[in-house]
């Protein structure tokens, strides 16, 4: 519910469609999975040549998001991600746009069948994508065009980096929205994972709420961790 009260856009711009999973267990197998029935259905629901935006509920919006869907729509990208971390232009699949089309739905179908292969050091989901869009020929999928949003659409990891460093502040004050990343492996419980989750968005929340003024000093970031919990 704080998810889908969050979204700044009318419903004119966003046509939000919400599928409420259940019991779809500890194995992040599982879960990957179920995600991909999702964006294939999505896929083939729209026009070709439309885009759709999947997104995890792990997410608060703060601007309205249909400038940024339309930027990328000039651009003639067939998918466009969170940019998750730092160190690398790695692809985050907790927010994304993507074009309607056989190539797009191909390239999910066949990252999901490597998945759940359960290959030989092809564990994590995120990975099997990331390298399969910057190595269409090691899976066999199509080469698709894609890009990064820009770090107003936030993850948790980014940001830390960014205040790690010393040199950079969160930009909290100018986030469209805040995608609490962290707690996402695989070896994390998906109870556990969603209590780290809600306490980190509840903070971004309030951390957006504060006065925001030029010239003054920014909070500091401080991501949940498990022993906070």
């Amino acid at each position: 519910d704080r998810f889908v009260h969050s979204l700044q856009d009318s419903a004119d711009d966003i046509e939000l469609r919400e599928v409420v999973i259940r019991n779809t267990g500890e194995d992040q197998t599982q879960r990957f999975g179920t995600k991909i029935d999702l964006i294939l259905k999505a896929i083939e629901e729209n026009p070709p040549g439309s885009y759709v935006i999947i997104s995890d509920v792990d997410i608060r919006f703060f601007r309205p998001i249909r400038p940024f869907i339309d930027a990328i729509a000039t651009g003639d990208y067939d998918i466009v991600f969170q940019r998750d971390e730092d160190r690398s232009l790695q692809g985050n699949l907790g927010f994304m746009a993507m074009r309607c089309s056989h190539q797009v739905a191909d390239m999910w179908r066949i990252a999901g069948g490597v998945v759940t292969q359960k290959r030989r050091g092809s564990t994590g989901d995120q990975r099997i994508v990331n390298r399969a869009l910057a190595e269409p020929s090691f899976y066999g999928n199509p080469r698709l065009r894609w890009t990064l949003f820009p770090p107003e659409l936030a993850t948790d990891i980014f940001v830390d980096s960014l205040t790690r460093d010393g040199m950079y502040g969160t930009g909290y004050n100018n986030w469209v929205l805040f995608h609490a990343n962290r707690y996402g492996r695989a070896d994390m419980r998906s109870s556990r994972a969603r209590i780290a989750k809600m306490n980190l968005l509840s903070y971004a929340e309030s951390l957006v709420a504060r006065p925001f003024s030029m010239g003054t000093e920014a909070p500091p970031f401080v991501g949940a961790t498990p022993a906070t919990l």
